[in-house]
């Protein structure tokens, strides 16, 4: 009975409700330098695939955070995990960066953006719907808390540097081809 009403909690959000995983409950490092903030509203929110495996639980999604977190501070040289937002297959949405700081998602774009990152790679497999329905939550949150801009623009990695291997994610952003704000 305890298993059950566990795994019932770990999906609480799944898609349907604005649920945020804050940094401690994914068990977050704290970041290696006081990271700087970002002029808000933001006019352009990026989404990006994590290049990883795909998750579908809370535990399966904090690992995949975890580790992203660890891959970027201790590979990448970065002082924190990129991105201002990670979205799980799981419904939710994991606290990186936040609304306020400055992201390490994308070179010359960091300071006027926001990160959406997305759990799994998007090659061939589109985002689930709860990855999907969660993201207009975010966005009307992010517009009604002033963070981002009304009329922003929503792209996807990969249109702004085509170059760039690592934002590949076809999947991923068709799903967004038909969003009012997509470009």
């Amino acid at each position: 009975m305890q298993t059950k009403n566990r795994l019932y909690q770990d999906n609480i959000g799944g898609g349907l409700i604005l649920r945020f995983v804050h940094r401690q409950a994914w068990l977050a490092q704290p970041p290696q330098k006081t990271l700087a903030d970002l002029m808000l509203p933001v006019s352009l929110v990026i989404v990006l695939p994590t290049n990883s495996d795909n998750c579908s639980t809370q535990a399966q999604c904090v690992l995949r955070v975890r580790l992203r977190q660890t891959f970027d501070i201790e590979s990448l040289q970065e002082d924190d995990i990129a991105f201002n937002f990670v979205i799980g297959g799981d419904g939710n949405v994991y606290v990186g960066r936040g609304w306020n700081q400055v992201g390490a998602h994308m070179s010359g774009y960091n300071v006027r953006s926001l990160s959406f990152a997305y759990i799994g790679s998007f090659q061939n497999q589109k985002p689930s719907a709860k990855q999907l329905s969660v993201t207009h939550l975010l966005l009307e949150r992010g517009v009604s808390l002033g963070k981002i801009s009304p009329n922003y623009r929503l792209t996807g990695a990969s249109k702004l540097e085509p170059s760039i291997t690592e934002y590949k994610a076809d999947q991923l952003y068709q799903s967004f081809s038909n969003w009012t704000h997509w470009s």
